[in-house]
C-alpha cells in the first residue's frame, strides 16, 4: 500500500508541477565553424561575466576565444537572427590584471594574440573594465572592455561538437 502512495504522490507532483529546467535559453542553436572543427552558441540571459563562463563550462565549454580574424568574423555571423534579443555579448577574453593591458583567454591564462578593439578602445571608461564584449552595429563589430559585474549576453564555444543538440 505504501507503494502504491508513493507512485501516486508522485504522478501527482509530475502532473501539478511538471519537471522544468533551470537552464539558460540559448538565442541560436550550434554552429560548426569548418575552419577550427569548433561549435559556437549564442545565449541571450544577460549575465556577468564570471556566471556567463560558468554556464559555458555547464554546457562543455568556455567563453569564446576568438584568436584570428577568422574566427572574429565567424563570429559576427552568430548575430544573424537575434538582433531582437541583443547587440552585444561576452567573450572568452580578460584583462591579465586589472592595471594590466595585456589580454588573456578565459580558462588558459593564455595570451591573446588577436584583439579587435573599436577604435579608442580599450579606454577602463570608469575603471575597472577588465572584460571584452563584442559589439554589433550597423556601424561596427567590433570589441570593447567592459566591468565584469555588468550583465550580458554570451557566446560559449565547444571544442568537440559531439553529442550536442542542434535546435
Amino acid at each position: 500500500m505504501k507503494h502504491v502512495t508513493k507512485i501516486s504522490l508522485i504522478s501527482f507532483l509530475i502532473i501539478t508541477f511538471p519537471p522544468f529546467c533551470l537552464c539558460r535559453k540559448p538565442c541560436s542553436g550550434w554552429f560548426q565553424n569548418i575552419r577550427n572543427g569548433h561549435c559556437y552558441r549564442a545565449f541571450c540571459d544577460a549575465l556577468n561575466f564570471t556566471s556567463a563562463q560558468n554556464e559555458c563550462i555547464a554546457v562543455g565549454g568556455h567563453l569564446a576565444h576568438i584568436r584570428n580574424e577568422q574566427e572574429d568574423k565567424f563570429a559576427a555571423t552568430l548575430k544573424h537572427g537575434v538582433e531582437d534579443y541583443t547587440n552585444d555579448f561576452w567573450i572568452g577574453i580578460k584583462r591579465k590584471s586589472h592595471k594590466s593591458n595585456e589580454w588573456i583567454y578565459v580558462g588558459t591564462n593564455k595570451k591573446a594574440e588577436y584583439l579587435n578593439f573599436h577604435p579608442n578602445r580599450p579606454d577602463n571608461y570608469g575603471g575597472h573594465e577588465d572584460c571584452v564584449h563584442y559589439v554589433y552595429s550597423q556601424y561596427w563589430n567590433q570589441w570593447n572592455d567592459l566591468q565584469a559585474w555588468r550583465e550580458r549576453a554570451y557566446i560559449c564555444e565547444r571544442h568537440n561538437c559531439i553529442n550536442l543538440e542542434w535546435d
